[in-house]
């Protein structure tokens, strides 16, 4: 989990992942210079399985994504947003759908959309299947849909070089989407047909605010 000012969502995310089924997991934070409550929202929580890491410079996501693969010890990667949260069975099954196809690089689901409001917080959209939204083999010329969620097998991801490494405005943006299409065109994609993770779409983010720039971003690759 990557974080950058999300102290008022950043406790739900973390409590989403103590509520595992499965127990058997690490999570491991960035706090990206946050300059909110973010890292004291992170360092609340003492459980020995939840790791933090401080970034005195923001750098953006995809730096702080490779730092965070350098720490990580498990078999498989996921990812979460420090404003979403994962259903009580995410990594029991994503890693079950992982572990049954092991010629498959990446696993992924359903996703509940919701949007966030000033005044009733988030309100749920609809139930959305990514991979019906973009190839996963590849990159549309004008849609950025990245896959929600995104397990990876760890072996595989450091194999292609982690995130793309860049500081500059491209490397803040649409880095899920250029991981995905990496690394999907040497493995395979594996789906579980169930809703397990909770995508909140906020107007503001760096993400959204972007999102005109996704063609002349595709030519930059």
């Amino acid at each position: 989990m990557s974080v950058h000012n999300m102290g008022g969502t950043i406790g739900w995310s973390i409590r989403s992942v103590l509520a595992q089924s499965c127990g058997d997991w690490e999570l491991v934070i960035g706090d990206d210079a946050s300059d909110d409550d973010s890292l004291e929202e992170a360092c609340f929580f003492s459980d020995p399985r939840i790791k933090v890491i401080v970034q005195s410079r923001n750098r953006g996501k995809a730096i702080m994504m490779n730092r965070l693969l350098e720490e990580a010890k498990g078999r498989f990667i996921l990812e979460l947003d420090g404003d979403d949260w994962l259903a009580p069975d995410t990594v029991r099954l994503l890693s079950e759908a992982l572990d049954q196809a092991p010629e498959a690089g990446m696993a992924t689901a359903l996703y509940a959309w919701w949007i966030r409001t000033r005044q009733m917080g988030p309100v749920w959209k609809s139930t959305i299947s990514s991979v019906c939204q973009q190839n996963p083999f590849g990159l549309s010329a004008h849609s950025a849909h990245p896959l929600v969620p995104r397990m990876y097998r760890t072996s595989l991801l450091k194999a292609i070089g982690g995130w793309w490494d860049r500081e500059d405005r491209f490397g803040r943006i649409f880095e899920d989407i250029d991981l995905t299409a990496r690394l999907l065109e040497h493995h395979l994609l594996v789906q579980f047909p169930a809703v397990l993770y909770h995508r909140v779409i906020c107007g503001s983010s760096i993400s959204q605010r972007n999102r005109d720039l996704f063609p002349a971003w595709r030519k930059s690759r």
